[in-house]
């Protein structure tokens, strides 16, 4: 790969390409590892005609590590160019260039290994769908006596089972979600949508989990909230996430609270601020040290604390909703301290008024 500057844009991708790195001054530091000035170009023998008003040359390895990782050669147009004090100074831009070269050979790698990573946890999450629907098909035939009649022990083996199986399918789809979302294959539809209907698809789902525990589920809605721009069925999955993460981490017989505000928030361009609806989910629970705060929207993440740490989870699902959330362009964001319970909020776009 080859870097430029100051060269006539219809020069360098033609004629800096057709140079051979391997012949040359360049050539030269390739090989020897150290720099070369040259006053006259015209009186090297290695050197290799580029730009025919060059007339002297800087060439400089470029070295990380006691690795040679590059050369920068620096032309000129005048004889006798480059003075003594210049080599120094580029010298120590090789050094700087050395890092970030290294820098981005590095990101590069970790970038690939990355979508190496959600490529496969894609494909994997694929093969598995067919398993387990047909293990969540057969379990229901045995279920609805289709196959014979159950004894009681029977049917409370097959309703385990059935229980497994829609744990590990939640867990597939997160995983499926996760890997689109680093691999920009998430798709959402955007329409205007009224978050009252976002909020009666979510409570049927959590209302169980709430019920177990006697935890009251509060709504603090405001009558003439506007409506938002969004995907509704992910939508749905943020505010069910986010509510059963409340109930599930919550002692028994308190209370969670879903409240909705219409705000004006600061734009991250400096540009005007921006009409979004915000909604909160707080629960009175166990709260949330600061360190996990810094750590908690990152993938498979679990908290230290016991009483957190022993509720069941991939440790996707905040990570799933910030995804999902920004691809809304909204925001995610969380307060909350060791024992006074936890607020989370989001924000989305408001649709503009016809």
């Amino acid at each position: 790969a080859h870097a430029m500057c100051g060269y006539d844009v219809d020069f360098a991708p033609v004629q800096l390409g057709e140079r051979k790195l391997s012949g040359g001054l360049i050539g030269q530091v390739l090989k020897n590892g150290k720099p070369h000035v040259t006053g006259n170009v015209h009186n090297e023998p290695h050197y290799v005609a580029g730009s025919s008003s060059t007339h002297s040359q800087l060439t400089l390895p470029i070295i990380h590590q006691e690795q040679l990782i590059g050369v920068m050669a620096i032309e000129s147009d005048q004889f006798e160019a480059f003075e003594p004090y210049m080599l120094e100074t580029a010298v120590r831009i090789t050094t700087h260039a050395a890092v970030a070269i290294t820098n981005a050979i590095l990101y590069q790698q970790v970038r690939e290994a990355n979508l190496a990573k959600s490529e496969f946890v894609s494909m994997v999450s694929h093969e598995l769908k067919t398993p387990m629907t047909s293990m969540r098909g057969y379990t229901d035939l045995m279920l609805s006596g289709m196959t014979g009649e159950l004894t009681q022990q029977q049917r409370g083996f097959l309703e385990r089972i059935m229980t497994n199986i829609e744990r590990m399918s939640r867990q597939i789809r997160d995983l499926t979600d996760i890997s689109r979302i680093e691999t920009g294959r998430l798709l959402i539809v955007l329409e205007p949508i009224a978050f009252a209907n976002v909020i009666s698809e979510t409570l049927p789902t959590v209302q169980g989990l709430c019920d177990q525990k006697r935890i009251q589920l509060q709504l603090d809605l405001p009558p003439d909230l506007p409506l938002v721009i969004g995907d509704k069925e992910r939508l749905v999955q943020v505010l069910t996430n986010l509510l059963s993460n409340a109930c599930k981490y919550s002692p028994a017989e308190t209370a969670v609270t879903l409240a909705l505000r219409a705000e004006h928030t600061a734009s991250d361009n400096g540009g005007p601020p921006q009409a979004m609806v915000v909604c909160s989910v707080h629960d009175q629970g166990y709260g949330i040290s600061e360190e996990d705060q810094r750590r908690l929207f990152t993938k498979f993440f679990r908290a230290d604390d016991p009483n957190i740490r022993q509720a069941p989870g991939t440790g996707l699902g905040l990570s799933i909703t910030k995804g999902i959330v920004e691809l809304h362009g909204g925001h995610v964001w969380v307060e909350s301290a060791l024992g006074e319970g936890t607020t989370f909020h989001f924000s989305l776009p408001q649709a503009l008024p016809e």
